[in-house]
């Protein structure tokens, strides 16, 4: 009779601490799904019809003549130029694990949304993030765009 009480209860701790992660888990699914975090709102720009067909010879990541960006890793900013002139400088955050390779890079594919998702469940490492915003892949010929280096935005 004892061990069947241990028995019970062991599964009934099991049942609570997954119904409590899953609860937990569909909460923040949810709460990123509508944008709310740490209680408050977060607005994305609204969203622009992507032109689902490409023309042959179309340039399909736009005009790049006269344009770069360069990544000041020390200072986590993003400089934009457009000719000789800075246009644009922005605060980012780079690299969450490993580091962010170094070098120059060209935009290879855009993507307006993308769920990202990696890490390890047991180190609690994991994360899944649907809809990730403008996602921009980037590569050059020592590391391809599909190694996963990226910019994109953030709701986090």
């Amino acid at each position: 009779m004892q061990t069947m009480r241990k028995m019970l209860l062991g599964l009934f701790i099991l049942v609570v601490a997954v119904l409590s992660y899953k609860t937990l888990q569909n909460s923040l699914a949810e709460n990123a799904l509508r944008g709310e975090f740490h209680g408050k709102i977060v607005y994305a720009p609204t969203p622009q019809k992507i032109a689902s067909t490409v023309l042959p010879n179309a340039n399909v990541l736009g005009d790049t003549a006269g344009k770069r960006i360069e990544v000041d890793l020390s200072s986590q900013r993003v400089l934009a130029f457009e000719g000789g002139s800075k246009v644009n400088e922005f605060v980012v955050s780079t690299g969450l694990w490993g580091r962010t390779p170094t070098g120059n890079f060209t935009i290879q594919r855009k993507v307006a949304s993308q769920t990202m998702a990696g890490g390890n469940k047991s180190l609690g490492t994991y994360y899944y993030l649907p809809g990730v915003p403008w996602v921009q892949f980037f590569g050059n010929a020592q590391i391809p765009w599909s190694r996963g280096f990226s910019f994109h935005g953030t709701y986090w």
